[in-house]
Order: structure tokens, then C-alpha cells, then sequence
């Protein structure tokens, strides 16, 4: 891959937030990263790659595709242009922006798609409604059908992506009672969900709503019960167990997240300042 990419490109790796690195971000929209855009002599874009790829074989045979104009967003469009009515083609042009990270430019043929296979014989009607309805709720602030799709399904995979996005698009608007209502409901379906006990129980704790104190608890212990290696869960614990006057198991639960995770100062440091706090109490006692 090496010898492939020296022969072909001039690398170049920049710090997106500062410097010639904030400008290329500007100038091609860079959404996240990484980001590897693909760049003619001239500087026009051929092509990117977001995101972190996990099979070398499958990252290699993209740049290859890519260098050589195949399966490039220009490519898939040429083809588009010749088939507009081509469910395959319109898949293709949005599964594409999606993978550039370009999910507002997915819109036409995902509708497209709905209307071209109203039975979803193809079977991507759940992705597209899924983004869609996405769509709906970061352009135009309406969380009607992402609530829509999410009430009553049953599928495990579709009630973790969309909850995850309603949970943080509710803190993003610092909606509280919409963030506990969507916990609320994530957790009646997906009850051992152990990323979802410990957001719930960490945004508890986080924005100190009491009345919720004794619930957060139960997640955490609960999570902590299903994963005891992450300390993280235990940290979580351990802060709302400090926070309710359990000085006690706070120290031994933030020392089980020390002795899981001996490198992190955060958790040392967790530990120092709940001990120095208990030794405080004691004196004043």
C-alpha cells in the first residue's frame, strides 16, 4: 500500500483545526475525522475517505478504485444520470455520500427509493426512512418520524442507532426532560443495555437531578453487574453512591475503576479526592 501511495500521491497530513489544515477543512467541508481526501495536481478533489478502516485489503482496494476514477461519487453520478429510475443506482449514489460522510446530501434518492419501491422489495426501505428521518430532525427540528420508526420496533440494532441520535440530539438543544423521556424508553425496550445504563445514570449524576438519584443507581449497578470489567461504569457508580453520602462504596467502587484502568490519572485522581473528602468529614466530626 505504501509503494502504491508514494508512486501516486504527495502525502500530506494536517491538523484540521488550525493553520493550512483549517483551510482545507473550509474549502472541501470536512464534516469529522479523519478524513482523507484524494487531491489532483491541479488540487481538485477526486475522491475521499471518512472515517477509520478497519480491513487494510478493503482500504487498499478503495484507494485503488478511487485513483483510477472507479466507484468515485462522479462515476456513480455518471451512472445515475443514464438510469435515474435505477433503485440499485439510486443506492448506490446515497450509500456513497453517506460513506464521505455527506448524509444531508443523501435526501433525493433515498426518497426516490421509498417511492420507486413503495414494498421494499430491494430491502432498503429501513435505511432510508431511517436517514430521512434523521434528516428531518437536524434540518428541520422535527422529531416526529425518528420517533415514529422508533416506537414499537423491536430490533435491537435500529433502537441503539436511533435512540443514540435522539439522546444526543436532545442534549445538543439542552431538552432535559426529552433526553430522560428517551432514556426512559430506550431502557423499557433495551433494559441490559449496558451503554444506555451508564448514559442514563452518568447524565443523572452529571446534571444532579436528584429525584432520579436512587433509579441512576439501579442502572449503574445493574451495568456494572453485565460488564464488571469497564471501569468506567464503576466510576459512574461510584460518583452517584459520593453524591447520595455513601462515601464508603463510593472509594471501594472507584477503586475497582482504578485497579481495572491503573493507567488513567482520572480515576486516581477520583479516588484522591473522594479520600481527602472522607478525611475532612472526620476531622470536622
Amino acid at each position: 500500500m505504501a509503494d502504491f501511495i508514494n508512486d501516486n500521491y504527495i502525502s500530506l497530513k494536517v491538523n484540521g483545526q488550525e493553520g493550512i489544515g483549517a483551510e482545507y477543512k473550509n474549502k472541501f467541508n470536512v464534516v469529522g475525522y479523519p478524513t482523507v481526501l484524494l487531491l489532483t495536481a491541479g488540487g481538485e478533489e477526486v475522491e475521499r475517505l471518512f472515517g477509520w478502516q478497519n480491513e487494510p485489503e478493503t482500504y487498499f482496494q478503495l484507494l485503488v478504485d478511487y485513483t483510477n476514477g472507479v466507484n468515485t461519487v462522479e462515476d456513480l453520478l455518471d451512472d445515475y444520470a443514464a438510469q435515474p429510475d435505477n433503485i440499485e443506482q439510486n443506492y448506490r449514489v446515497a450509500r456513497r455520500r453517506m460513506d464521505r460522510g455527506e448524509r444531508w446530501l443523501t435526501r433525493p434518492y433515498y426518497e426516490k427509493i421509498l417511492v420507486l419501491d413503495p414494498e421494499d422489495q430491494f430491502g432498503y426501505g429501513i435505511e432510508a426512512k431511517g436517514t430521512l428521518a434523521v434528516l428531518d430532525l437536524y434540518e428541520k427540528d422535527d422529531d416526529h418520524p425518528i420517533r415514529s420508526l422508533l416506537r414499537g420496533n423491536r430490533d435491537a440494532v435500529q433502537l441503539t442507532k436511533g435512540y443514540d441520535v435522539l439522546i444526543r440530539y436532545y442534549k445538543h438543544k439542552e431538552e432535559g426532560q426529552k433526553v430522560l423521556g428517551a432514556y426512559d424508553s430506550v431502557l423499557t425496550y433495551l433494559p441490559d443495555d449496558t451503554g444506555f445504563l451508564n448514559g442514563y445514570a452518568w447524565y443523572v449524576y452529571e446534571q444532579k437531578i436528584e429525584a432520579r438519584y436512587a433509579h441512576a443507581i439501579t442502572c449503574a449497578e445493574n451495568a456494572v453487574r453485565i460488564k464488571p470489567e469497564k471501569a468506567n461504569i464503576w466510576d459512574t457508580l461510584a460518583w452517584l453512591e459520593y453524591e447520595t453520602g455513601q462515601t464508603e462504596k463510593a472509594i471501594v467502587h472507584m477503586e475497582k475503576a482504578c485497579a481495572l484502568d491503573p493507567e488513567r490519572e482520572y480515576y486516581a485522581e477520583n479516588l484522591a479526592s473522594m479520600k481527602n473528602s472522607r478525611k475532612d468529614q472526620r476531622n470536622q466530626d
